[in-house]
């Protein structure tokens, strides 16, 4: 895998389906100046999942990344996790 940037993350996002899900966490982590490397999604009894490897030009606590990505979900109770 090559990264746009030096500081790369996993970042795994789980929800009911239902639309916009990918919108909303790829407009969180381009607000954070990422880039998605790599993703991939899946729904599998009505349940959601998406994985991206992300980079960014600066690091980050893995949990602030998460939260992030949390918030942008609104009321729609993402269960995100963020590793680097």
């Amino acid at each position: 895998m090559i990264s746009r940037y030096e500081h790369a993350y996993v970042l795994d996002v789980m929800s009911d389906d239902h639309p916009g899900i990918v919108a909303t966490v790829s407009s969180a982590v381009e607000e954070l100046g990422a880039n998605i490397d790599a993703c991939s999604q899946t729904v599998l009894g009505g349940y959601f999942t998406l994985i991206m490897i992300i980079s960014l030009p600066h690091p980050i606590d893995p949990e602030q990344l998460a939260e992030h990505v949390r918030k942008a979900g609104g009321t729609w109770n993402l269960q995100v996790l963020a590793r680097r």
